[in-house]
C-alpha cells in the first residue's frame, strides 16, 4: 500500500497548479449583481443559481454554520437583488423578503459571535447593508460600531489602497464608491484581467465601466466559473497551494523526488523582502502562507533559512505574530505556523518570539485543552490538529492536552471528527496530528488510528472527497482542493508508514 500510495502522490505533485475550490455564493451574488447600461443583469444564469440557493431560514451560507459566513453570504445575495432593482418582481420579492427578514432576527446576534472576524468583515458587511437599505426601507438595522471600526480603519489605509498593492485589493467591491476610485484601481489590474485574483474585488472594474480594463475584467469573470454556474472565491494562489500542499506530506515522511522538490524550490525563487506571495495575480506576501513556506523549505534543504526566518520579524507584535500589517484580530493558524517555523533550527535565536507565540497561544486555548475556530479555518477539530504538527517534537510536554482532546472528540459510531457534523477534511487533520504525535512518543489509542484510517479510506477515493465541506474562511467559507486531498493522502500515507511498513 504504502508504495502505491508513493505513486499516488507523486502523480498528484507533479500536477499543482494555480489551485481549485468549489463555487461560493459570495462572489457569485456580487458579480450576478452586475448590470449592462439598460439595466439588463450581465450574469442571468448566476441570478437564478442564487435565488435557489437560499437556504429554508431565509440565509444564504454553506452547510458549515459559522456566524459571519452566514452573514456576508445573505448580504451579498440581498445586495444582488437591491442592485439589479429587481425585488418587486414576484419570483425575487420572495426570496428578498425571507432573507430579510433573516438578517432582522440575527444580526444582532451573530454579529457578538466569539469567533473571530474573518478579512475584511468590517469593510464588506457595513458597506452591502448600507447599500441594501439605501435601496429599499424593507430593511433598518443599525450599523453601530461596525461603522466605526469600518471608518477608522479606512482612515488608516485611504492614502496607501491607490497607491501601492495592499491585502485589500482582494476585497475593493466593499470600498470603492464611485467610478473615480475604481480608475485609480486600474493600475493593479493583474495580467488574468483580475483584481488580486478575486472575482468579487474584480467586478469594480465592470461596476464602475473603467474602459481600459473592462474586457480584460470581463474575459476574467467569464472564466471564474465552475460547471455548475458557480463562481470560485478566488482563482489563483498558486504559491498558498504549492506550501499548503506539501507541509503536511513533509509530516507525514513523504520523501520527494526531483520533480517534486522543483516544485517546492518555486516558493523560494519567487521570496520576497516580506516573504512568500499569495498567488501571481495577488502577489501580497503574509506572515502565514511565508511561515509554511519556510518549513517546507527547510525540509527540502534550501539554502539560507536564517534570512528566510528573519523575514518573520516583519511580521511581530506585541503579543503575536500578525498576519498582514493593520490586522484587527490575530490568528491562531497563522501563529502556530510561525511557530513551527521557529522550531525548525534550535540555534536560531528566537527564544522570546517562541515564549510569545506559546502564550498567546495558551490564551486562546479552551479549557487547556483545544482550540476554536479561528478567522481562517473554521474548525476546532482542525485547529487543534495543526498545532500538534507545529509543536512536536520539540514541545511534547504542551501537546498532550490537545492530543487528549482530540481522541476524545472522535465519534466511534461514524469513525469519524468533526465540529459540528463528521467531514473527511476534519477527520484527515485530526489523524494525520494523533499519527505524528504516535510518531513522536505520545500514548496515543492505536483503535482510534485504526478506525478512523478505515474510514478514511473508505469514505475517500484516491485521496478525493465526495463532499466538500467549507472549512476554511478568507472573506467567507471555501474549500481548497488539492490542499484537502493533501491532507488526507498525508493521514493515510502516515498510518501505513507507521503501522504497515
Amino acid at each position: 500500500m504504502v508504495f502505491s500510495r508513493t505513486t499516488q502522490i507523486h502523480e498528484f505533485i507533479t500536477s499543482l497548479s494555480y489551485g481549485s475550490m468549489p463555487g461560493v455564493i459570495y462572489d457569485t451574488a456580487i458579480i450576478a449583481s452586475l448590470k449592462d447600461n439598460i439595466g439588463i443583469p450581465r450574469f442571468p444564469r448566476q441570478v437564478d443559481l442564487i435565488c435557489r440557493a437560499q437556504r429554508k431560514d431565509g440565509s444564504w451560507g454553506s452547510d458549515f454554520f459559522h456566524p459571519y459566513d452566514r452573514l456576508l453570504n445573505t448580504v451579498a445575495a440581498l445586495f444582488m437583488f437591491a442592485e439589479l432593482e429587481i425585488i418587486d418582481e414576484q419570483w425575487a420579492m420572495e426570496c428578498f423578503e425571507k432573507g430579510i427578514s433573516y438578517l432582522e432576527t440575527h444580526h444582532h446576534k451573530l454579529l457578538k459571535s466569539s469567533i473571530a472576524m474573518p478579512a475584511a468583515f468590517e469593510f464588506l458587511y457595513p458597506f452591502l447593508l448600507g447599500k441594501i437599505m439605501d435601496r429599499t426601507s424593507l430593511l433598518t438595522l443599525p450599523l453601530g460600531n461596525l461603522e466605526k471600526i469600518r471608518e477608522k480603519k479606512l482612515a488608516k489605509v485611504e492614502g496607501l489602497i491607490y497607491k501601492i498593492p495592499t491585502p485589500l485589493l482582494h476585497s475593493m467591491e466593499g470600498i470603492v464608491e464611485d467610478s473615480q476610485s475604481a480608475h485609480l484601481l486600474a493600475r493593479f489590474q493583474s495580467r488574468d484581467g483580475s483584481l488580486a485574483a478575486s472575482p468579487a474585488s474584480t467586478s469594480v472594474f465592470i461596476r464602475y465601466n473603467v474602459k481600459s480594463v473592462v474586457p480584460a475584467a470581463y474575459r476574467y469573470i467569464q472564466r471564474i466559473f465552475n460547471a455548475d454556474g458557480m463562481a470560485r472565491h478566488f482563482d489563483d494562489y498558486l504559491y498558498m497551494n504549492i506550501a499548503f500542499t506539501l507541509y503536511p506530506l513533509l509530516k507525514a515522511g513523504y520523501s520527494f523526488s526531483f520533480e517534486t522538490v522543483d516544485i517546492g524550490l518555486r516558493l523560494a525563487q519567487n521570496w520576497s523582502p516580506l516573504g512568500v506571495p499569495f498567488g501571481e495575480s495577488f502577489p501580497i506576501p503574509d506572515a502565514d502562507d511565508t511561515a509554511v513556506a519556510i518549513v517546507v523549505l527547510a525540509n527540502l534543504g534550501a539554502p539560507n533559512m536564517d534570512e528566510k526566518l528573519a523575514t518573520l520579524f516583519t511580521y511581530e507584535s506585541d503579543g503575536h505574530f500578525l498576519t498582514y500589517p493593520f490586522e484587527i484580530e490575530p490568528s491562531i493558524m497563522t501563529n502556530m505556523h510561525v511557530l513551527d517555523a521557529l522550531l525548525i533550527n534550535p540555534e536560531y535565536n528566537a527564544e522570546i518570539q517562541i515564549k510569545k507565540v506559546l502564550s498567546f497561544i495558551k490564551s486562546q486555548t479552551l479549557g487547556g485543552r483545544y482550540l476554536e475556530g479561528n478567522k481562517y479555518n473554521a474548525s476546532s477539530v482542525i485547529q487543534t490538529g495543526n498545532l500538534l504538527l507545529s509543536l512536536l517534537p520539540s514541545l511534547p510536554e504542551i501537546a498532550i492536552s490537545y492530543a487528549e482532546w482530540l481522541q476524545d472528540q472522535f465519534r466511534w459510531e461514524q469513525g469519524m471528527w468533526g465540529t459540528q457534523t463528521p467531514s473527511v477534511e476534519e477527520s484527515a487533520h485530526a489523524l494525520l496530528g494523533l499519527l505524528w504525535a504516535k510518531k513522536h512518543g505520545l500514548s496515543i489509542d492505536d483503535e482510534i488510528l485504526k478506525r478512523g484510517y478505515v474510514t478514511l479510506q473508505k469514505e475517500t477515493r484516491n485521496g478525493f472527497t465526495t463532499h466538500d465541506s467549507f472549512l476554511w474562511t478568507a472573506k467567507v467559507q471555501y474549500s481548497p482542493t488539492e490542499i484537502n486531498r493533501a491532507q488526507i493522502l498525508s493521514a493515510l500515507y502516515l498510518h501505513e508508514q507507521l503501522f504497515e511498513a
